[in-house]
């Protein structure tokens, strides 16, 4: 997130908690959101009134309207519903609480510290990127004027009428004009992921390679973008050694099957930061896209795919891909630091 993106966000946060509308809207008082500027359609949620949680969350997705009901219910969230949230949300944190990552950070309000985050459906949490910090500044504005002239959404009519109240933006920047529409939330079936396709060729140079022992694939989301594009550090790591077999930042809504496309490279032994030992008998990966990208396709060749929640090895390669970043590269420099060294030469 550039500097100017993170000083309106955080102004715009600011704005937000001084209006306080959790005091005129419950927890379940969702609506939706349309910015003209951007065309970006979600629906929204004020988290306070309940005096637990103060925040604001926009969730994006045909299912949008329907995960965000679900997270309003009581008890904990499965597995399945938080794969399928897609949000962008402001949150306080009070003191005494674990310390966010610092490019999440959004200063303070009052005693609080207010940060930001995203999370695309079936991905961890990250920083906003730039585009997203501007969409989420011009939103929580937008509330916030509303709030002091007094025109918060009439909550849904009894009866099981399926509109909503929906805030328009319209204009640029950061001054978009406000006004109040209801309709229907979108509740269309989201399409279905991207399956890796392994042509002919690269299956039989896959079947040929020795067995080995299992690795540790991941997708980091970096702390930089370029323009509006997330980067995101495609990982291949090799535990039994401690080795990092293949590190390639990779950029846009297709970070996923770009990944699934290097991988079928490392496992043929053809990617560009070989020599790559071998065909291993299992895969882990902390990303749940990634793994519904290349499980089927990898199982149809011997390869067993996992997805786990958390590997301790991936968090050890994020740390140290945020110290390099931090850092910033010196003379001298020649590979990503981390357990064991990358191009699988230890």
């Amino acid at each position: 997130m550039k500097i100017g993106a993170r000083e309106d966000l955080t102004a715009a946060a600011q704005a937000f908690f001084e209006a306080a509308p959790w005091t005129h809207l419950a927890d379940a008082d969702l609506f939706g959101v349309r910015d003209e500027e951007t065309g970006t359609t979600a629906c929204a949620s004020v988290l306070g009134a309940a005096g637990a949680e103060y925040g604001f969350s926009l969730c994006f997705g045909p299912q949008a309207f329907s995960i965000l009901e679900r997270v309003q219910g009581k008890g904990p969230h499965s597995d399945e519903l938080l794969y399928e949230a897609d949000v962008l949300t402001l949150c306080a944190q009070r003191p005494g609480e674990k310390a966010v990552p610092a490019e999440m950070r959004l200063g303070t309000f009052g005693p609080a510290r207010l940060w930001a985050f995203r999370k695309p459906r079936g991905e961890r949490m990250r920083a906003p990127a730039e585009a997203e910090a501007r969409l989420l500044a011009r939103v929580l504005l937008a509330l916030a004027r509303e709030v002091a002239k007094g025109r918060l959404p009439v909550p849904r009519p009894p009866g099981g009428s399926r509109e909503i109240p929906f805030l328009v933006l319209s204009g640029k920047g950061s001054r978009a004009k406000a006004a109040w529409a209801r309709a229907e939330p979108p509740r269309a079936r989201p399409a279905p992921s991207a399956r890796l396709f392994v042509p002919h060729a690269l299956r039989k140079a896959i079947a040929a390679r020795p067995l080995v022992s299992p690795w540790i694939v991941s997708l980091i989301s970096a702390p930089v973008s370029v323009g509006e594009a997330q980067v995101r550090m495609f990982v291949v790591f090799e535990p039994r050694e401690g080795r990092i077999l293949h590190a390639e930042p990779l950029l846009g809504p297709q970070a996923v099957e770009e990944a699934g496309r290097a991988l079928l490279t490392a496992l043929a032994g053809t990617g560009s930061m070989g020599p790559y030992p071998g065909r291993p008998i299992e895969i882990s990966t902390d990303s749940a896209s990634l793994a519904e990208n290349v499980g089927g396709a990898l199982a149809l060749l011997g390869i067993r795919v996992r997805h786990r929640a958390w590997v301790a090895e991936v968090e050890e390669v994020r740390r140290s891909l945020d110290a390099f970043l931090e850092k910033g590269t010196t003379p001298g420099d020649a590979r990503l630091p981390g357990p064991g060294s990358a191009g699988g030469r230890s």
